[in-house]
């Protein structure tokens, strides 16, 4: 692919018709409801990373620091899906992880 700046195509893929900050918002209601649901997996990462859910999440703004949020903790998410045992988390995170992390 020929550069932007050459006047040709951009060398980044975009991602047409991939909602990230969907994605990025499924996951993190999964990972709250899971940790609702179970609060004997609560630890002191979990409350930090819920302090750090920007408020994007609960106005349903989409910005990129939901995504961040969500990609910079990938491993740690996946691990709370699978300790659960919730094929729904798990499914969602792997989608938010192929299409864009």
């Amino acid at each position: 692919m020929e550069s932007e700046k050459s006047g040709g195509m951009d060398r980044y893929v975009t991602f047409e018709r991939i909602d990230c900050f969907k994605n990025a918002h499924e996951v993190v209601s999964n990972a709250l409801r899971v940790l609702e649901a179970n609060p004997e997996m609560k630890n002191p990462f979990w409350e930090k990373f819920c302090s750090k859910i920007p408020d994007s999440f609960y106005s349903y703004t989409p910005q990129e620091d939901l995504l961040y949020l969500v990609c910079a903790n990938v491993f740690y998410l996946e691990e709370l899906f699978d300790e659960a045992e919730d094929e729904e988390g798990q499914a969602i995170m792997s989608r938010c992880e192929f299409e864009c992390c």
